[in-house]
């Protein structure tokens, strides 16, 4: 499991308990040592799956990925909803700087959406698997 900010790493400390709660045995990137004790360091063995926890600031960045898919969510705006509202941002974005918008009405529209962003979201990304094929022939 990896982190992709400083509070994404507390959500990821839950969970990693809630997955040994499960009787899982979920390890961490040695790079978070500090924050996860030794016990719960990937060390050696195969890895299975690679999690990786993004919030607010990092969510989006993560969501964009073609390598990865959304596996859980939590936020008081839906995924999808989030997703709208950064295309919205973009469009604002695009029509100001071709001078579509003048930068009253830039800032307010731009203003209306940034708020809405804020909004607390997490995300749990897993590498996106490619489809078996069966054997040739």
């Amino acid at each position: 499991m990896v982190t992709s900010s400083c509070s994404s790493t507390f959500y990821a400390s839950g969970l990693v308990l809630a997955l040994e709660r499960r009787h899982l045995a979920p390890r961490v990137d040695p790079t978070v040592e500090v924050a996860f004790h030794q016990h719960r360091v990937h060390r050696k063995g195969k890895v299975r799956e690679i999690l990786t926890v993004a919030t607010n600031d990092t969510f989006e960045a993560f969501a964009s990925r073609p390598d990865l898919r959304l596996v859980a969510y939590s936020g008081t705006v839906t995924a999808a909803e989030r997703a709208r509202l950064v295309e919205r941002a973009s469009a604002l974005d695009r029509a100001h700087n071709a001078g579509e918008l003048d930068n009253v009405a830039y800032y307010v529209r731009r203003t209306e959406v940034a708020i809405r962003l804020d909004r607390p979201a997490v995300g749990v990304f897993a590498p996106r698997v490619a489809p078996r094929r069966g054997p040739p022939g």
